[in-house]
């Protein structure tokens, strides 16, 4: 799975979807139009106050990836499956 601490950090809130500010791990690759909203909007959910980062997906095929940061700036990372259901925060 993907780390976020190692990547470079963006902080606005606003950033457009289409341009994340971390770049794919590895065969990670980034999502696009409709994947791309859907899984957005599901890990603000899971992470209320949250700001996206990034969002790809999962080297293995497993899911999605939505690499964030909490309220207090803290590096999170909302985990995904195939089908869009919430796995994991970590």
């Amino acid at each position: 799975m993907s780390t976020i601490a190692s990547k470079t950090m963006a902080t606005n809130t606003t950033q457009s979807a289409s341009t994340p500010a971390v770049p794919p791990e590895h065969d990670e690759t980034l999502l696009t139009d409709d994947v791309l909203e859907t899984v957005k909007e599901i890990a603000l959910d899971e992470l209320p106050g949250g700001t996206i980062v990034g969002i790809e997906a999962d080297a293995n095929g497993a899911g999605y990836l939505a690499h964030m940061l909490n309220a207090d700036g803290t590096p999170m990372t909302v985990y995904l499956d195939a089908s869009f259901d919430f796995v994991e925060l970590s």
